[in-house]
Order: structure tokens, then C-alpha cells, then sequence
């Protein structure tokens, strides 16, 4: 069993849905044909693993692979690190956290955010999932070689840090320390989920380990899950899909150097925080008309739910100034300023109510 990284499941969706409307607005601002469609299909039909790799690396990221969907995740973290200071200034340092020690990889563990961003749906259980994938030895690069090596480098980068934490404490650098320290809890994390897949590819294997190679493939009832062949046919029949994210202006938050949120990232990011404080209103209202009932228990709710909707309004409309300092204004505001859109609509006919 898994125990080296605990994920949420119920904010890996969260973001996972927000993910999704990130691009989703992306697309819908662009001027490709069959926006819509496209739009649609981001939305409702995409698997994770594909929205992750529209997100992270602008691109249709091909034939499923866990474990280049679990680094997708990572590189995610990275980036959020490595802007750790501007994202607690756009979503705050409590989601910041949220993103970095909790929202993983749900695939694997039989859960799916297509066609219900908000809630989560059981699709198979951890254990037959990992049943039913295979190391194709035939296929890219060692992956076990790979994972040794990356868990060394996790290990000098610790090593590094651990030497900045003492040097900042030694001048009195406060704050430069608990950043220090965040970014050694979530190296820690990284290298106790190398370790434990390393294991699993030790376990999988069916020849001596040095041998094992390629992307994961999935077989059987686990294709259904992660829309390995569904998901990928769809994807093939939109315009210009062999780069999706090219054609809708995705850019890579790998590409290009530096260390700057890209667009799409940050826009997942800002509109994952609304939510979280959208979310914050209904956990009050439950505590403040739990005891109601009919009509008054109704005006009540609705209070909550404008103060919500106003709340996650002032978050994003705050949210558009942050996207001017990421590496793609633009696709980050449209995005941003595609969802604003929706929410003082949905604002507007609850105040008719």
C-alpha cells in the first residue's frame, strides 16, 4: 500500500476542475475552429492525464503513462516553489501549501475529475489499477535508472537547502527560512514518492530491474479510466489536434527558461484559490442556517452563496493584476477574465432570485 505520499483526493479533483476551466477559457478565447468543441471536450472529456499535459507542457502529453502523469504533478510543485513568494500573494500561503503537499496523481488511485470537476467518482480500485498496467520493455529510456538518478538528485538538492536553512537562521532571516523550510518539506515528499516508485517498478517488472523500461501501459478495464484510447481518439478528431496547445496558444511552462508561472498555470492556480474561498462561504452557511428550515433556511443559503460568489469575484478581478507578472499576460488574463465573465452572470440571476 502507498503511504509515502498522502494525497487529497477531494482538492487533487478540486484543481483538476479548475484546471480544466483554466483551458477551457483559453480555448474559447482563441480563434481556432470548433472552439467550442474544443472547449467542450477540455471541459468533459479529457483525462487528467491529458489536462496535465495541456497545463504543464502545452501539449497533448500522447499515450497514457502513470508515472510521467505523477511527475507532471511535479513539475507543477516545482513551479509553484520556485515562485513560492508570488503565489502566496496571489492565492495565499495556505493554498499555496494545499497545492504543494496535497494535490497529486488521482488516476492511479481510481479517480477521475472528467465530467465532474467539483465531486469525485470512484472508477477502480488502486490496487487493480496497478494490476492492470504493464512495463513495456521495449520502449524510451530505463525507468528505473531513471527514478534512482532522480531520487540522488532530490537528495544533493535536500543536502543544499538543509544549508540555506542554517545560514538564513544565523542572519536572522526569518522569512527566507520558512520558505527554505517549505521547499525542503516538499523535496522530502518528492523523494518519498520516487522511493516508493522505484518499488512499484521493481514490483511490476518481469525482467531483472536494471532492464526495465518505457511508459507504463495500461490494459484492460484501466484504459476505460484514464481515456487512454477514448480520450486519445477524441483528442485526434479535433482540428489541428497533434498540438492542441500550440493551436490554442498554451505555452509550455517548461519552455523558454526562467523561473515564471506560466499563463495557463497561473490561471488554474488563481481560479483554484476563488474556489477555495467560494468554498469557505458554504462551509459557514452551513453552521448558520443548519438549524432553519424552509424559507428562512433558503434566504439564508442565498446570503452565503452571494457573499460567496462576491468573494471569489474580488479574488479573481485581484487575481487579473498577478497575471501581468507571469510569462504569458495574456493567456493568463483571458483565461482569468473568461471566468469572471461567467461568475457575475451567475451573480446577476441570484440576485434577481
Amino acid at each position: 500500500m502507498k503511504t509515502t505520499e498522502k494525497i487529497n483526493i477531494s482538492d487533487s479533483i478540486l484543481f483538476l476542475g479548475c484546471a480544466r476551466i483554466a483551458l477551457s477559457e483559453i480555448a474559447l478565447a482563441s480563434s481556432i475552429k470548433d472552439k467550442d468543441s474544443v472547449s467542450d471536450f477540455i471541459l468533459n472529456e479529457a483525462s487528467d492525464f491529458q489536462v496535465m499535459g495541456l497545463l504543464i507542457e502545452g501539449e497533448n502529453p500522447g499515450k497514457y503513462d502513470p508515472f510521467k502523469e505523477i511527475a507532471l504533478f511535479e513539475d507543477l510543485k516545482d513551479q509553484v516553489l520556485d515562485n513560492y513568494f508570488f503565489t502566496n500573494e496571489m492565492i495565499g500561503e495556505d493554498v499555496t501549501n494545499n497545492i504543494i503537499h496535497e494535490i497529486g496523481a488521482i488516476t492511479p488511485k481510481g479517480y477521475s475529475s472528467a465530467g465532474n470537476s467539483i465531486g469525485k467518482v470512484s472508477i477502480i480500485s488502486e490496487t487493480k489499477f496497478w494490476e492492470n498496467v504493464e512495463i513495456n520493455l521495449s520502449e524510451a529510456p530505463t525507468k528505473v535508472i531513471d527514478i534512482e538518478k532522480g531520487i540522488s538528485a532530490v537528495k544533493k538538492a535536500m543536502s543544499k537547502v538543509k544549508d540555506q536553512i542554517k545560514d538564513h537562521i544565523s542572519k536572522g532571516e526569518t522569512r527566507e527560512a520558512n520558505f527554505a523550510k517549505a521547499k525542503l518539506q516538499a523535496l522530502q515528499k518528492k523523494q518519498d514518492s520516487l522511493t516508493y516508485h522505484l518499488k512499484q517498478a521493481y514490483k511490476l517488472g518481469k525482467e531483472k530491474s536494471s532492464e526495465l523500461a518505457g511508459a507504463a501501459v495500461v490494459k484492460g478495464k484501466a484504459a476505460g479510466v484514464v481515456g487512454a484510447t477514448k480520450g486519445a481518439a477524441a483528442l485526434k478528431g479535433l482540428p489541428g489536434a497533434a498540438a492542441i496547445g500550440s493551436k490554442l496558444g498554451i505555452s509550455s511552462t517548461l519552455a523558454g527558461g526562467g523561473i515564471a508561472l506560466a499563463g495557463a498555470v497561473a490561471a488554474a492556480l488563481l481560479i483554484y484559490g476563488s474556489v477555495k474561498t467560494y468554498k469557505r462561504f458554504f462551509s459557514k452557511a452551513a453552521k448558520a442556517c443548519g438549524g432553519k428550515k424552509g424559507a428562512e433556511k433558503t434566504t439564508c443559503m442565498k446570503k452565503f452563496k452571494v457573499e460567496g460568489l462576491k468573494a471569489q469575484i474580488a479574488d479573481l478581478s485581484k487575481g487579473l493584476a498577478a497575471c501581468a507578472k507571469t510569462k504569458d499576460p495574456k493567456e493568463c488574463s483571458k483565461s482569468v477574465a473568461g471566468k469572471l465573465t461567467t461568475l457575475k452572470k451567475k451573480l446577476a440571476n441570484e440576485m434577481k432570485r
